[in-house]
């Protein structure tokens, strides 16, 4: 799920996206059509762009973690770095922070990682459960 105001990155982020295997990516432009999406599209990626909104993209964060019967997402935000920023953004729930401009392979490396973090994450979780 891609959520950014701005519709050419947006595209730009679904066309880099849709190299990774398996990936289906839909585009939101607001945080209340993706919040609405999120039980028919159920992402396990939720990825922000800092400039969608007016409010700060961490509180966006928060609460896609925090949604009931939602499957924790992996977070991703780009945004302008600043080191504070990146720190404080990964200690509220941003699990990865792509910083602009954004660099292709990286952001693609970054997210494939992630990725595969998350589903380790997920199938522990599942099993200690079990």
């Amino acid at each position: 799920m891609v959520l950014d105001g701005h519709a050419s990155n947006a595209s730009t982020y679904k066309r880099i996206t849709t190299d990774i295997p398996g990936s289906q990516v839909t585009c939101y432009s607001d945080l209340e059509s993706a919040f609405a999406a999120c039980p028919l599209v159920s992402p396990d990626v939720v990825l922000i762009d800092e400039d969608v909104a007016p409010i700060d993209p961490i509180v966006y964060a928060r609460r896609f973690k925090e949604r009931d019967g939602m499957v924790d997402p992996l977070i991703v935000l780009i945004g302008f770095e600043a080191r504070a920023r990146a720190d404080n953004a990964r200690m509220h729930g941003i699990d990865i922070f792509v910083p602009k401009p954004v660099n292709t392979e990286l952001f693609i490396a970054l997210l494939r990682d992630g990725l595969a973090y998350h589903a380790a994450k997920a199938a522990i979780s599942h099993v200690a459960a079990a």
